[in-house]
């Protein structure tokens, strides 16, 4: 799967996934030590929704591992 297809992808499962703190992460595709990760950064209020941003894509990306740098402010973003 071609990178601009997980991104897009990626960006619209997290936007159709319930939780208003998933619309606000970012995605991008970076390569460490020859391995393509998807990885995730934003702000989300709770560890749940940490480990659901995660959890929402995993068994869409293949061939990509999953690097989650969100940060829990354990505030609800209201933006």
């Amino acid at each position: 799967m071609q990178d601009g297809v997980v991104l897009d992808q990626s960006k619209q499962i997290l936007e159709r996934s319930g939780y208003h703190d998933l619309k606000m992460i970012r995605c991008s595709i970076e390569e460490f030590d020859q391995k393509k990760y998807l990885v995730l950064r934003g702000v989300v209020s709770s560890f749940f929704l940490k480990q659901q941003a995660q959890s929402v894509i995993r068994d869409f990306i293949n061939g990509y591992e999953i690097k989650n740098m969100i940060f829990v402010t354990g505030y609800r973003n209201f933006s």
